[in-house]
């Protein structure tokens, strides 16, 4: 039996180590945090809130059938996306290991990486949702 001393010491457990457990929050939330990113670039947005530029040349606008950048031809640059966690300050990158990269960056900078505004929102209660989840389970069900 689960007594209130046990759900106790077991929150402070919890709570002594909760750096490492809102890295591992981060870490499994991932591949959704990088979908949002994705999903900003297909919009032709930078992590900013602004439109990706400069505009594609005319020809491969004609190609596209749209004008503003969403980064994405044979999916390579995308699929190859990731996070790097800063786990003393929580705070996540995300980069690609694709080898265009570095050109894309050059050329669009680097704020075509990160959870824009918009997202930053559900980012956060991504997270907290499981950080929460993480506390429930370590606690109450040790």
């Amino acid at each position: 039996m689960t007594t209130v001393s046990d759900i106790r010491r077991r929150s402070n457990t919890f709570v002594n180590s909760l750096d490492i457990h809102a890295v591992q929050s981060i870490e499994q939330n991932e591949e959704a945090l990088v979908q949002l990113n994705r999903d900003q670039l297909t919009e032709s947005k930078r992590s900013d809130g602004a439109t990706i530029k400069p505009s594609y040349s005319a020809k491969y606008a004609a190609f596209k059938g749209f004008s503003s950048p969403d980064l994405m031809l044979t999916g390579s640059f995308y699929n190859q996306m990731f996070l790097i966690i800063n786990p003393s300050s929580f705070d996540y990158f995300i980069s690609s290991n694709d080898w265009k990269t570095t050109g894309l960056v050059e050329k669009y900078t680097e704020k075509i990486f990160g959870i824009g505004k918009e997202n930053q929102i559900e980012a956060k209660n991504m997270n907290t949702i499981t950080l929460g989840k993480k506390y429930r389970k370590f606690v109450l069900h040790g």
